[in-house]
C-alpha cells in the first residue's frame, strides 16, 4: 500500500529501516508493463461477438435468459452502471428462478474514482449478490480472463443460475487512455503532490502488470452432479411394487 508520507518522513524512516521512496518511472520496471501497446481490456472481455442492441437493460437481460434456456447453454447480457445494473433486477430474478445460466457483465465507474462521486457511481455487488451464484469485480486486466473462465464454469455448474462481473471503466481501457484520463496533479510543487502522483502511477502499473501476457482462454470443467444409483434402483424398486404410482415431476 502506497504510504502517503511526505518524501523527509520516509527518507527519515529509510535511514533506520533501510525504506527507499522509489520515484514511479522506476517502480514501473517492477511491473510487466507494455507502455506502447494499444490494447485494452474490452478486447479480453469479448473480441468477436454478435451483438443485439435492446432498448432496455431489463430486456438485455431477458434475451440472455431466452437464449440459455434455447440453447441449452450461457446467455450473455452486458449493460452499463448505476441504474443499468438496477434495471435487471426483475429478469435477473427470473432467471435465477429459472436456474438460467445468465452472464451479467456491467460497466462501473473507474477504479481510483470508487466512492468519489463519479457518474452512476453506485455499490453495485450487495444490491444482486442474493440473485447471483457468483459476483466479482475486476481490479487489473490480467484478472479479466481467469475471472470470465472461473464465472462462465460456475454459472452452469450444479443448478445454473446467473453469475455477475463488474467492469470498471480503466480495465477496459488501453494503458495509454488511462495515464491520460488519470487525475495527476499538474503542478506538483511539494512533496505531499509529488507522492499523490505517485501513487496514481503505481496503481496504473499494477492494473497493467502482466495484461497482454499469454492466457488460456479454454473452458473450464463444468460439475454437474449425478444421480446416485443406490438411489436410482431404490426409486425403481417403489415404482416396481406400487399399486397405482403417481409421480409428480418437475
Amino acid at each position: 500500500m502506497f504510504l502517503n508520507f511526505s518524501r523527509q518522513t520516509l527518507n527519515k524512516c529509510a535511514k533506520k529501516t533501510n525504506l527507499i521512496l522509489i520515484n514511479s518511472k522506476y517502480f514501473s520496471t517492477k511491473f510487466n508493463i507494455d507502455k506502447e501497446s494499444k490494447k485494452h481490456g474490452g478486447e479480453l472481455v469479448a473480441s468477436v461477438l454478435k451483438i443485439y442492441d435492446t432498448r432496455h437493460e431489463v430486456n438485455a437481460v431477458f434475451a440472455a435468459d431466452a437464449v440459455a434456456r434455447l440453447r441449452q447453454h450461457i446467455g450473455v447480457a452486458a449493460v452499463t452502471s448505476g441504474p443499468g445494473v438496477t434495471n435487471t433486477i426483475t429478469s435477473l430474478k427470473n432467471a435465477q428462478l429459472a436456474e438460467s445460466p445468465v452472464i451479467l457483465l456491467a460497466g462501473a465507474a473507474p477504479s481510483l474514482m470508487k466512492g468519489k462521486g463519479a457518474l452512476q457511481d453506485i455499490d453495485q455487488i450487495p444490491i444482486i449478490q442474493s440473485m447471483c451464484k457468483f459476483t466479482a469485480r475486476i481490479i487489473n486486466v490480467d484478472d479479466i480472463v481467469p475471472t470470465l473462465r472461473e464465472a462462465i464454469s460456475i454459472s452452469q455448474s450444479g443448478t445454473p443460475g446467473p453469475v455477475f462481473i463488474e467492469f470498471p471503466l480503466d480495465v477496459l481501457q488501453s494503458y495509454q487512455e488511462v495515464l491520460r484520463d488519470a487525475s495527476f496533479i499538474k503542478t506538483p510543487d511539494t512533496p505531499e503532490k509529488q507522492n499523490f502522483n505517485e501513487s496514481v502511477y503505481q496503481h496504473i502499473y499494477r492494473q497493467f502488470h502482466n495484461a497482454w501476457s499469454h492466457k488460456e482462454f479454454g473452458p473450464l470443467p463444468v460439475t454437474i452432479p449425478k444421480p446416485n444409483i443406490e438411489d436410482i434402483t431404490k426409486i425403481a424398486d417403489i415404482l416396481g411394487n406400487a399399486k397405482r404410482p403417481l409421480l409428480l415431476m418437475g
